[in-house]
């Protein structure tokens, strides 16, 4: 029973951590994102500016 519960334990802990990691990595890749979209929206509106 003991053994039991320190598997549960640490399992759980490999969960936690695996779950923060992949919240880090989404985010990361969200704000990377948007970063990416802003930085290249201003350049389409100046081609469309200049293509006029």
């Amino acid at each position: 029973m003991v053994r039991l519960l320190d598997t549960t334990i640490e399992l759980s802990t490999w969960a936690s951590a695996l779950n923060m990691f992949t919240l880090w990595a989404v985010t990361a890749g969200v704000a990377g994102l948007i970063v990416a979209l802003c930085a290249r929206q201003p350049r389409m509106a100046l081609a469309a500016e200049t293509a006029q």
